[in-house]
């Protein structure tokens, strides 16, 4: 038996033979695998049986174990073993020592919304495309306030899909609207989408994944003749009232009309360069176009002018017409438009629920619902400054002349009553 690829042996224990199969890796320090029991008493049997084992896969088995506690394998092969096991179903999640994905998840997530050392910034960033730091500042509170108390110390590359769906449990446990708690999700998920394109993890966990419907509610518009009414009677705020008014005449948002300067404010018209929001200053509009609104309102222009001369630091081009009355440098506090609105609302017969059913935004879906029964999609869109897949294929960075006379008729005709209404 001194040829043959195993030994017998008997325990005064056991009746049965037990074998212990040679170790084909001639360099190893182990000559024979741990014994294994053939459940056989008679010797000739438990040779046949032990013919039949080395013959299946006991001996690749143990060889192949015993290979990998000396073979040296680099991070590529590691890798690849790995995740045939997790194919297989073996393992639930892996990391690798010192590679990339063996970093905590919540360092990584903290550096993907820093500003200095994020490379998904750098790429938006490089690529022109607007992040804004709002939107970077309520990731980042996202992801100390839910992520980090739940996922706590461990890696990127542990995190399974069913973590994920067990997280996102979590979050719908809070007294939360569903935007708010897709958006908590988003801050987490979108860094992990990343790290699987950019090959730091090798699957996509976060694929199929299904999270909260966007329950944002059609926000209510008021007709043309409670504008009217609205505006007729004078407001306790009147630099408030004429962001609202401008607001309604032009679609314009909260930002861009705060943002806006005494340079600003042209012939019949108004330059939309800019939009302001707390955190960056003065900033590209969003979707980052500039854009010309027709405001065939000379007596409103006026108006607005009126106020950039009273600006403490001087009536100039940088001087802003809705400027803060401790920090004239800065605009008025936004949240003051919304409140003059319900308080007018409230002036004229609405009760206070009611009147909270109405945000400063409502003026923009009021000026669109109106004006889109009267010019055609491309002129709207070149006022408003949606975006759409439609509009990029098809409008040209100039506007038409035509569109102006058709723009500028409709509003006249529209709001011209409510203008001459108006009351401050």
């Amino acid at each position: 038996m001194t040829d043959t690829p195993f030994i017998l042996s008997k325990r005064k224990t056991s009746p049965y033979y037990q074998v212990r199969f040679k170790n084909p890796d001639s360099k190893s320090s182990v000559k024979y695998f741990p014994a294994k029991s053939t459940k056989e008493t008679i010797k000739s049997k438990a040779i046949a049986k032990a013919w039949a084992m080395y013959n299946e896969t006991e001996v690749k088995k143990a060889s192949t174990i015993e290979q990998l506690k000396s073979a040296e394998l680099n991070e590529d092969e590691i890798k690849s073993m790995l995740s045939i096991l997790s194919q297989r179903g073996v393992l639930k999640s892996y990391t690798i020592k010192d590679a990339e994905d063996s970093v905590p998840l919540i360092q990584f997530l903290t550096d993907f919304w820093d500003m200095e050392k994020s490379p998904y910034i750098k790429e938006k960033l490089r690529m022109k495309k607007h992040i804004g730091l709002t939107y970077i500042t309520e990731s980042q509170r996202a992801i100390t306030a839910y992520w980090k108390p739940y996922f706590k110390e461990r890696n990127l590359g542990d995190v399974t899909k069913r973590d994920l769906k067990d997280f996102i449990s979590y979050i719908d446990s809070f007294e939360l609207s569903n935007s708010r708690k897709l958006k908590i999700y988003r801050a987490g998920s979108i860094a992990i989408k990343w790290a699987y394109n950019d090959e730091i993890i090798d699957r996509d966990i976060t694929s199929g994944i299904v999270t909260f419907s966007n329950d944002t509610k059609d926000r209510k518009i008021l007709t043309l003749e409670v504008a009217e009414l609205l505006f007729s009677i004078k407001w306790k705020d009147e630099r408030a009232q004429l962001a609202n008014l401008v607001a309604m005449l032009t679609g314009m948002r909260a930002g861009e009309i705060l943002a806006l300067r005494k340079q600003d404010l042209g012939n019949g018209c108004i330059y939309v360069n800019h939009s302001w929001n707390r955190m960056e200053g003065l900033k590209s509009p969003k979707n980052g176009d500039q854009r010309i609104v027709y405001f065939p309102f000379p007596n409103i222009i006026q108006k607005m002018l009126y106020y950039v001369s009273y600006n403490p630091l001087g009536d100039n081009m940088d001087s802003f017409v809705f400027w803060a009355e401790q920090k004239p440098e800065k605009p008025m506090d936004v949240k003051k438009l919304p409140i003059a609105l319900h308080n007018q609302l409230m002036k004229i017969g609405f009760s206070e629920k009611e009147a909270k059913t109405y945000c400063f935004h409502s003026w923009r879906h009021f000026y669109a619902a109106y004006m889109s029964d009267s010019v055609n999609q491309r002129a709207l869109q070149s006022q408003t400054g949606h975006k759409t897949i439609e509009m990029l294929e098809h409008y040209e960075n100039h506007q038409i002349e035509s569109d102006k006379i058709q723009i500028t008729t409709a509003q006249q005709k529209l709001f011209g009553n409510v203008v001459n209404s108006v009351q401050f």
